[in-house]
């Protein structure tokens, strides 16, 4: 009870409408939401999670669309990490459980499908109908297992498919998160010939660059913060 009620008091005032109105003050129109997969549970307390977030999500949803916003829903963690040593992929852990067991690699599957539908489901209410224009079936994973199997090659070629199915390309865009310089070049190769091969499958699929200052310039040997370069950046660009 202790656990459930610390969460809610965090998810009740982690975003407020009044921060939406500063965005929009800023011009910001379009926000990335990261969720987790028990999110999508049914039993998220067998995964050592707490059940309770969607209707916060759902919330933060109907206020932005009272302001004209629009949200891409993140799968930010998938079952047992889609990437090694990384917290906000839920728990952290060695290895990246995800693409190493693949009982982890099928639920993960599973939760794509139910974020699909979870996006259906908020498109049917008027409440937060449109909102939604995109989803990132994962992100950021471990580029080493790029052409393993169970592998992203094999997660991407099957279930972007299946979620164009449940999702038209029209109102809701596929977002591919590729991680690292080797991967962003091959990947985005990838998914350049995918489109080509397969316009329809894959309409509407986008490539996500994350460029981050926190793990690049910022980090080189001798670099100093400096007011003038630095105090406008945000931690990604």
């Amino acid at each position: 009870p202790r656990a459930a009620a610390a969460l809610h008091r965090h998810w009740g005032g982690f975003v407020t409408e009044e921060d939406l109105d500063a965005l929009r003050a800023f011009g910001v129109t379009h926000c990335r939401i990261p969720i987790g997969y028990w999110l999508l549970e049914e039993d998220p307390a067998s995964e050592g999670f707490l059940s309770g977030g969607e209707r916060y999500l759902f919330r933060a949803l109907a206020w932005m669309k009272r302001r004209g916003m629009r949200a891409v829903l993140d799968l930010h963690a998938l079952p047992g990490g889609q990437a090694a040593n990384r917290s906000s992929t839920g728990r952290r852990a060695a290895q990246a459980g995800f693409f190493r067991d693949q009982r982890r690699f099928s639920q993960g599957k599973d939760s794509m499908r139910k974020l699909a539908h979870l996006v259906v489901d908020f498109d049917n209410n008027v409440l937060t109908s449109g909102v939604v224009v995109g989803v990132e079936l994962v992100n950021e994973p471990d580029w080493s297992y790029w052409s393993t199997s169970p592998g992203i090659q094999d997660l991407f070629t099957e279930m972007i498919p299946e979620i164009r199915q449940i999702l038209r390309a029209q109102q809701t865009a596929i977002l591919l998160s590729f991680a690292g310089p080797t991967m962003r070049s091959e990947g985005v190769e990838w998914l350049s010939s995918k489109r080509l091969a397969h316009p329809k499958e894959f309409a509407g699929v986008f490539y996500d660059a994350h460029i981050s200052h926190a793990h690049g310039d910022d980090d080189a040997a001798g670099r100093e913060w400096s007011p003038e370069k630095d105090s406008c950046k945000t931690c990604c660009r």
